[in-house]
């Protein structure tokens, strides 16, 4: 069975699933196709263009409290934007496990006069019930937590976004040879854009990777940072200060660094096991392996050739 749909901005992105008939070992093809672009547009110019054509006057931002959705949440609200931020509150006992994010959402809604929505998500039972293969077994993802965005998208109200990501660089040698490639975007996280059309809700799965332009300026911004020395070096110490200094390269100087954290991780296994609850799916739905294709726009960019990758750094 072949699934083949177009994707961002002047549909830049072709995507096609080819799912094994013994439902283990699926494969995925992102494609980058040649559109024409608007030069010389700024970061936050680039965000405003990918919503001008909602039809709600605020744009619900999904903000977990990480860095790149209070990037994208920033550069809306100062642009003039209306926006309200739309945070999801993980229970499970009745207590919250999340508070990490939580802090952090708060704090820089309140500190910027950002309206903010909670709103509650039992994931305890939302897990144990099965409730979440009802959202990502239908498209063979097998990462539970993306469950949990598809449900939250279900509970907006106006042009609901979410953070996404760019097509990342590789940007360090491997054994002297200088890489010319970006890594290939994981299935699991390139099915918003499709849940959504899918479910009839106006909105973004993925504003990072939304165009063309935004990638661009993104993988530029990347490789500028990577030139001051400051690089993810596979741990979890480098990557929120490299994420940081990405959103500063971009226009974001407030940022402040802080570690990855949806919750789940520092839970008790006995209240919530998503690693085995991750196992079990993987189980069930199958592996997805990724691959992606990209052109001579993105290939000037990097300063190589067009060319592609399956493998991940």
């Amino acid at each position: 069975m072949i699934r083949q749909w177009f994707d961002g901005k002047d549909d830049f992105m072709r995507k096609t699933v080819e799912k094994d008939p013994d439902g283990k070992n699926h494969k995925f093809t992102l494609e980058i196709l040649e559109k024409e672009i608007s030069e010389n547009l700024s970061f936050n110019e680039i965000m405003q263009d990918h919503v001008s054509h909602r039809q709600t006057k605020t744009v619900e931002v999904l903000y977990s409290g990480g860095i790149d959705s209070e990037g994208i949440l920033n550069s809306l609200h100062t642009s003039g934007v209306s926006v309200t931020a739309i945070t999801m509150r993980l229970i499970a006992n009745g207590y919250p496990i999340n508070t990490h994010d939580l802090y952090h959402s708060e704090k820089f809604c309140r500190e910027n006069g950002i309206i903010q929505k909670i709103i509650d998500l039992d994931v305890k039972t939302f897990y144990e019930s099965g409730k979440f293969l009802d959202y990502i077994e239908p498209y063979t993802i097998c990462q539970p937590h993306v469950a949990t965005h598809f449900w939250l998208f279900e509970q907006t109200t106006g042009f609901p976004v979410l953070g996404g990501c760019y097509f990342w660089p590789w940007t360090r040698d491997i054994e002297g040879v200088p890489n010319k490639i970006i890594s290939p975007n994981r299935y699991d996280y390139t099915c918003y854009q499709l849940f959504l059309r899918d479910n009839g809700i106006d909105g973004i799965g993925d504003m990072l990777g939304w165009s063309l332009e935004s990638n661009i300026i993104q993988i530029k911004a990347h490789n500028e940072v990577v030139k001051k020395g400051i690089y993810y070096a596979g741990t979890s110490s480098s990557f929120p200060n490299f994420k940081c200094s990405l959103q500063h390269e971009l226009g974001f100087t407030r940022c402040e660094p802080r570690m990855k954290n949806y919750g789940y991780e520092f839970v008790d296994t006995n209240i919530l096991d998503i690693a085995a609850i991750r196992q079990q799916t993987t189980t069930l739905i199958g592996e997805v392996s990724s691959k992606i294709v990209w052109s001579k726009q993105i290939a000037d960019v990097l300063g190589g050739v067009p060319g592609s990758n399956d493998r991940y750094k």
